[in-house]
């Protein structure tokens, strides 16, 4: 009786010790699984947002996602068992493909609003004849242009490009061409300066000549008028050192 009462108590120890360790893996394991679940649902939606025919800004939802993802990754990170692990890291790979391919995106619609912004700006310096207000906010409305450029270039193979490339990039580069022209005359006016500082009265000579040439292409009629002006301005050292 006595060995029989030990039996069972020894076996309920062995039993309890098992409980003790199976119980805490099964509710982490289970833990995983429910993330992953969570994930694939996410995977799916952040896919459904790149083939669709509306954009939008999904910044939050990115950062949740990211947020799920990094949790679920720690988890997996500690599983002891090699074989479930590496299935999750699997798994848990091609959510980060998605991942990638989805931030590229939220990273261009939120380029392209600003840029939206500054090729308004930069638009209605144009066709006002702001000159420095043109002047200071070219060189951001070039670099959010670049910026937007590449963003936008990693999601080409979804719907998602096309509608970005309509609503940002194709103004934004429209403006661009019009810039040119007025851009360049501003720059090789600081070069004339420059030179004129320097006594390089034959290099000016050459500026004047170049932007006289920049100057017939400005289509912006405002603008074109203030360029004409300052190039007369520019002019003027000449005039006094051949007098």
């Amino acid at each position: 009786m006595n060995k029989q009462m030990f039996i069972k108590t020894s076996f309920a120890i062995i039993l309890f010790s098992l409980l003790c360790v199976i119980v805490p893996v099964d509710a982490y394991a289970s833990s995983v699984s429910t993330n992953m679940n969570v994930l694939k649902r996410y995977e799916t939606e952040m896919k459904r947002m790149l083939r669709s025919d509306h954009i939008s800004y999904y910044g939050d939802f990115y950062e949740k996602v990211k947020k799920k993802y990094v949790e679920t990754m720690k988890e997996v990170g500690r599983m002891k068992n090699g074989k479930v692990k590496r299935e999750y890291m699997i798994k848990l790979k091609k959510v980060n493909d998605t991942m990638e391919h989805f931030l590229y995106y939220v990273k261009a619609m939120e380029q392209g609003q600003k840029l939206k912004q500054t090729a308004t700006q930069v638009d209605r310096a144009l066709r006002d004849g702001n000159i420095n207000s043109f002047y200071n906010l070219y060189p951001v409305f070039e670099q959010q242009l670049k910026d937007m450029v590449y963003f936008s270039s990693k999601t080409k193979k979804y719907p998602v490009y096309s509608k970005m490339f309509h609503a940002f990039l194709q103004p934004a580069i429209q403006i661009k061409n019009r810039s040119y022209a007025p851009i360049n005359t501003l720059y090789a006016f600081d070069q004339v300066i420059d030179c004129y500082e320097k006594d390089q009265i034959d290099e000016v000579e050459k500026l004047i000549s170049l932007c006289d040439q920049f100057i017939k292409k400005v289509v912006d009629k405002k603008t074109k008028e203030r360029l004409v002006i300052l190039l007369e301005e520019v002019k003027k050292p000449i005039i006094i050192d051949i007098q």
